[in-house]
């Protein structure tokens, strides 16, 4: 198969087939508040249970209730008797399936998405008020309530007027662990019931020399050098209702084969606990009315956790954000060093411009998000010349990406044993450098030199530019490299700061 054509097929075809939900996950104690009570059955056994039969999961049904309430019974008196667990799987709920079972950093060369804005939502309120307009007998004197805006606003195309954008960048890619998105809302704040939820062992991720910190509500990891590879061990759960739709989709069909796929009916995160215990996992927050921890296993699963970060050198529970509050991670704030959204927006407004020459002094980034200059511009455009322009537009971006995506593949592809070992050992120096909080000591020429070396090192999509200012880096921390036999206990770089 040509490869180009896969690619565009995999990140592009699949929004014609896909229905992609904005479903705010409730909390654990709201989910237990408001779920009607099920008929209880017995179940009582020695050995774990399983629940899923013949890659189908039903969390509703009573007996796997019961088989759950048991299961999670002999795991909590098998942690006490052994004072600790030692099975953990790293969870990541997602809308798009990793190409070539593959997470990725996320960047203007791994994916695109279509945004809306002020612009597309000026588009879509003058199409829904031409048809109200219309659709009143009082041509002349007619207020239009914005209740019936909003839902003639509704029943258009939600792709209407939306435009291709990089997704934003981000150069962690982050997990749970043992635990369901569904259950740490009060700490990650996302969108859970997503089309994929993927199960893998956490060896994977321990591995891979790239993880920066873990815990039960956050684990994450630098995939802006290498991205982390899934297991063929892995599981992907996929809700009963969802489960069709995603199959239409031959791309997502095909990979789908790959692995273990479980169809599951009934609460998310009940189901992916139900999982875990069925595969001797005991789940962080299995919920209150399955069973109740007391402080004894509470204590064995945050003293487990702690072991495991301390056994493997990384961070334990060290949050992603709020670097300059020093609770944070330095790749947080590079994160915020990265504009290729707003550089890609200027390239929307210089392509309205040379597609509208007669408007182009009315046409600016910041007309563009500021709904009143907007208007002025659609009224004098028109709406459907816009959106032809916005098409046409896509189209570009979409062929313009499958190329890019690909040479971000090939490129990859050039990082030998070697470089990965200088990437993951600059990485530790720079982790060193921000957690002694040495800019404290430097003059600020200096500070600006070591950011800008850390900004390319992190944001770079080219193998070279990142080398080089890796070794930049290390250089002006005060550390060469070394010839291979001369390196010992897998460091290969002297240090001496």
């Amino acid at each position: 198969m040509n490869i180009f054509k896969s690619i565009k097929n995999y990140f592009l075809d699949k929004n014609k087939s896909l229905d992609f939900f904005d479903l705010v996950e409730p909390t654990e104690s709201f989910i237990e508040a408001v779920t009607p009570p099920i008929e209880e059955v017995e179940y009582i056994s020695d050995v774990i249970a399983s629940i899923s039969t013949d890659g189908f999961l039903n969390a509703t049904d009573p007996l796997s209730i019961a088989k759950y309430k048991n299961n999670l019974k002999i795991l909590v008196e098998q942690a006490k008797h052994e004072g600790r667990i030692t099975k953990f799987k790293t969870i990541r709920e997602d809308n798009f399936l990793p190409f070539e079972w593959e997470w990725r950093v996320a960047s203007k060369d791994t994916g695109i998405e279509k945004v809306g804005s002020n612009f597309s939502y000026t588009i879509k309120e003058e199409i829904a008020l031409k048809r109200l307009e219309n659709s009143s007998n009082n041509q002349f004197s007619f207020r239009i309530p914005g209740e019936d805006l909003g839902q003639e606003i509704k029943k258009l195309n939600r792709d209407l007027g939306l435009i291709y954008l990089p997704v934003h960048f981000r150069s962690t890619k982050h997990f749970t662990v043992n635990t369901p998105l569904g259950y740490t809302g009060e700490y990650n704040c996302v969108d859970t019931n997503r089309l994929f939820t993927i199960i893998d062992d956490i060896d994977n991720f321990l591995m891979s020399g790239y993880a920066y910190s873990a815990d039960y509500r956050d684990a994450y990891l630098d995939v802006t050098h290498e991205g982390l590879k899934i297991s063929p061990n892995a599981v992907v759960l996929i809700a009963e209702d969802k489960y069709e739709m995603i199959m239409s989709n031959p791309n997502f069909a095909n990979q789908l084969h790959e692995r273990r796929v479980i169809i599951y009916r009934g609460d998310e995160s009940v189901a992916i606990n139900m999982f875990l215990s069925e595969n001797g996992v005991l789940p962080n927050r299995p919920g209150n009315k399955f069973i109740f921890y007391d402080e004894e296993i509470r204590s064995i699963l945050e003293n487990s956790m702690r072991s495991l970060c301390q056994n493997n050198g990384i961070e334990y529970s060290k949050g992603h954000g709020n670097i300059n509050g020093r609770g944070g991670h330095f790749s947080d704030i590079y994160d915020g060093y990265n504009h290729d959204v707003d550089e890609a927006f200027r390239e929307f407004a210089n392509f309205l411009k040379s597609k509208f020459p007669n408007y182009a002094e009315k046409i600016d980034v910041v007309y563009l998000k500021d709904s009143v200059a907007t208007y002025d511009i659609i009224k004098l455009i028109g709406v459907e010349n816009i959106l032809q322009a916005i098409d046409e537009y896509n189209q570009l971006v979409q062929q313009r990406f499958v190329v890019r995506f690909q040479t971000y593949l090939d490129d990859r592809k050039t990082i030998t044993p070697e470089i990965s070992q200088i990437f993951k050992t600059t990485l530790l120096y720079i982790r060193k450098y921000y957690f002694e909080e040495r800019e404290n000591n430097l003059d600020m020429d200096t500070i600006s030199k070591i950011r800008e070396l850390i900004r390319v090192f992190m944001h770079s999509n080219r193998v070279e530019e990142q080398l080089l200012a890796a070794q930049e880096i290390c250089k002006t921390f005060g550390v060469s490299f070394i010839p291979e036999e001369q390196r010992t206990n897998n460091v290969n770089m002297a240090v001496s700061l």
